[in-house]
């Protein structure tokens, strides 16, 4: 008799990977054996209902929607939480294209949180082309230069099933006799550090009179326990030396500002309040977007969305303006900050005027006191938006 998997390749409902097949028929959504659901990687739309991947693996199924191949992934991607999708915007949320291209159909779905960072909050029919590419050069700087080995040792790999090659490793010093010697070390042997920047609360909130040099992050510490003691043994080393990795404040605030802007729009709906991060989002205002972007430098709980990120969106008045204030945690559950950004004003009020920040996300004079434990002060010797590192070992 043969499988279920085969009877569904008999049926043309699916082509295997092995045969080249150029049209086959457009299939609805699968009806399948109580699994999780399936999205096409391309515009989003389900592809499958409920089939696990043990019946899935192997096979492409074609998207009724746009005509993609869609490869199931593999069992820990297939057993993800199916995201939560708000109601289809309709309109690009950037620029307020309505189609994604010309001719190309409505604006492609668009991931309130990075599907990357392991973001399950999904908004339909919300970026154009355009837009689209433009907010995948920070998320990709974030996701990849910032974050690569954190996501690895969390086991989120995004779009992908699977990782390249060169996204397995990182380098390392050993102290091998009298020389040093740079190594490559496997993600999962790496002593994993990320520095998370921790910013003072916007300055439409809380002014600042005395601006400093100093930037303040949070070092997260994702260290294999004997992971250090181990590479030394097994490199015959005497000493170890190895790099946070890289951190930009630049692309991660742009980032805060698209993840706040597209709650914002999923929440309340376009049209129901003036929005103040779209320049931020295109990288035209970021000696301003201090005014509208901050934290308050402590772990948060609460909110809404996933049980990874928690997101919250309300109404606030300032200065006799009312602000949605959104405010996002990251890895709520790693204790990393939570942010506070000024997304939009009530609709019919005049947007606030807001002045350029020599230095942006600086901390005040009075907020220059001991760090806690896990955190750092830099001072940066040239631009504000420079590649911070923080070396460790020896």
């Amino acid at each position: 008799m043969p499988s279920q998997s085969q009877r569904m390749v008999n049926a043309g409902l699916f082509a295997p990977e092995s045969v080249a097949v150029i049209a086959p028929p457009v299939n609805p959504a699968m009806e399948g054996d109580g699994g999780c659901d399936h999205l096409c990687a391309w515009c989003g739309d389900i592809v499958a209902r409920g089939v696990s991947w043990s019946v899935g693996q192997g096979i492409l199924l074609r998207c009724a929607a746009c005509g993609t191949y869609n490869r199931f992934r593999d069992e820990a991607e297939a057993l993800k939480p199916e995201p939560h999708r708000f109601e289809p915007a309709g309109i690009c949320i950037y620029c307020g294209a309505r189609e994604y291209s010309a001719g190309q159909g409505p604006p492609h779905l668009e991931h309130i949180v990075p599907e990357g960072l392991g973001g399950e909050l999904v908004l339909p029919e919300a970026s154009c082309a355009c837009c689209e590419r433009l907010v995948n050069t920070f998320e990709w700087f974030c996701q990849g230069r910032m974050l690569q080995a954190f996501r690895y040792r969390l086991g989120i790999k995004g779009k992908g099933s699977r990782w390249k090659r060169r996204d397995r490793s990182m380098p390392a010093e050993f102290l091998i006799g009298s020389r040093w010697t740079s190594k490559e070390v496997p993600i999962p042997d790496y002593p994993v550090l990320f520095l998370v920047p921790v910013l003072p609360m916007p300055r439409l909130i809380v002014p600042v009179d005395e601006p400093s040099n100093v930037l303040q992050f949070q070092l997260l510490d994702a260290v294999t326990p004997g992971a250090r003691s181990r590479l030394l043994e097994q490199h015959g080393a005497a000493g170890l030396r190895y790099k946070s990795a890289g951190t930009r404040i630049g692309p991660f605030v742009r980032l805060l500002a698209k993840i706040a802007h597209s709650y914002a729009v999923a929440s309340e709906g376009l049209g129901s309040f003036v929005p103040l991060l779209l320049p931020v989002i295109r990288g035209e205002a970021l000696e301003a977007a201090a005014n509208l972007i901050g934290g308050t430098g402590e772990s948060g709980s609460g909110g809404s969305a996933t049980s990874r990120h928690r997101l919250s969106c309300t109404w606030r008045t300032i200065d006799n303006r009312r602000y949605l204030v959104v405010k996002i945690i990251l890895f709520a559950d790693m204790g990393l900050p939570e942010y506070v950004c000024l997304t939009g004003v009530e609709n019919g009020t005049t947007p606030p005027r807001l002045s350029n920040c020599s230095r942006p996300w600086a901390l005040s004079v009075k907020d220059l006191v001991e760090p806690p434990a896990g955190h750092a002060y830099v001072h940066p010797k040239g631009h504000w938006d420079g590649l911070f590192q923080i070396g460790f070992g020896g």
